[in-house]
């Protein structure tokens, strides 16, 4: 119910409906599984194995959605993401056009083991390859932190879905535990998904709002001067430096700056500030050996707790960690 009113929206955009879709896919399995269990799925045989195809589309939407939320728009290529679920789909179009009757019974038949440990194969091995593709994706895009807060646990989450799927499936393979034992864990996996997204959904609304690409010259102009005089002049690295500073310098207005680091820069002006802090910061971890106080100072920081705070949201490690690592890696090169 809550995937079709997220997808019956008068905000509709690829995000809501890739977001929707999966909360939906989601939870058809999810019913169907239940009428499996509950036994009553021969009073609905047309839902009999709906779950087999459904389930290659967990992985194309969940990565679709991951890359719609960095600003990327939608191509007829993605298309190709769901090609196994209409691959799915044909193979199977012969049970599902059968008479009622006829599905049940084939349905009841205990089926070659032999078939359906490969289809859980292959159904892992789909998801697992959004997973690290995902994963990839998210290392390789430079999206604000702040906007990773709730996307790196959801990944963890479906990560370690995935892993549980996978156990049992080697589990099963080995005669260690039944096909039941398999469900359990993926059907339990899948409750928690659906609740989390719709934490998600709750939680951060704004992150199913499409930013759209100005086409504003004056704006993109006011960007660039922008870029231009943070690079030249430096003024971050003043800890008093703020948005008013910026525009009294560019004599311009202080809306008009931030609107040209969202819509143009994609980025708000404090997070662009901290990316050359943190740069800045690098350089003098690697390069000096001064006290972790002065760089934080030197570097714009108002603290040391702040520095190391912004340093390891840029970098996941703190200053010390970063300047002993990059040490240790200098010294290992020159022997």
């Amino acid at each position: 119910m809550l995937a079709l009113l997220i997808l019956v929206s008068k905000k509709w955009n690829r995000l809501i409906f890739t977001y929707s879709g999966l909360l939906l896919v989601l939870s058809l399995i999810l019913v169907e599984y239940f009428f499996s269990f509950s036994g009553l799925d021969n009073a609905m045989p047309h839902i009999i194995a709906i779950k087999i195809p459904l389930l290659m589309l967990i992985g194309p939407l969940y990565f679709l959605w991951s890359e719609y939320k960095t600003g990327r728009q939608a191509s007829l290529w993605d298309t190709v993401h769901i090609i196994p679920f209409f691959v799915i789909c044909a193979l199977l179009a012969p049970f599902f056009v059968l008479p009622a009757a006829e599905k049940i019974a084939v349905a009841s038949t205990s089926g070659d083991s032999q078939i359906r440990t490969i289809y859980l194969l292959a159904t892992f091995l789909h998801l697992l390859f959004y997973v690290f593709l995902t994963k990839h994706k998210m290392k390789t895009q430079s999206s604000k932190p702040q906007e990773k807060t709730l996307h790196k646990p959801l990944h963890t989450g479906f990560s370690i879905l995935l892993f549980a799927f996978g156990l049992t499936i080697i589990l099963f393979m080995l005669g260690k535990v039944s096909i039941g034992f398999n469900r359990f864990f993926f059907v339990i996996g899948l409750g928690l998904m659906i609740h989390f997204l719709t934490y998600i959904l709750l939680k951060k609304p704004n992150s199913f709002v499409v930013k759209q690409i100005t086409n504003d010259p004056e704006l993109k102009l006011l960007a660039t001067r922008v870029q231009d005089y943070l690079m030249t002049e430096k003024p971050y690295l003043n800890k008093g430096f703020s948005k008013s500073d910026l525009s009294e310098a560019l004599g311009s207005n202080q809306n008009y700056i931030s609107k040209a680091f969202n819509d143009v820069l994609k980025t708000s002006f404090t997070s662009h500030v901290n990316d050359l802090r943190v740069e800045e910061a690098k350089e003098l971890l690697i390069n000096t050996d001064d006290k972790m106080f002065a760089i934080a100072l030197n570097t714009g920081f108002t603290s040391n707790n702040s520095f190391t705070r912004v340093f390891k949201q840029h970098t996941n490690r703190t200053p010390a960690e970063f300047r002993n690592l990059n040490r240790n890696n200098d010294s290992q090169f020159t022997n």
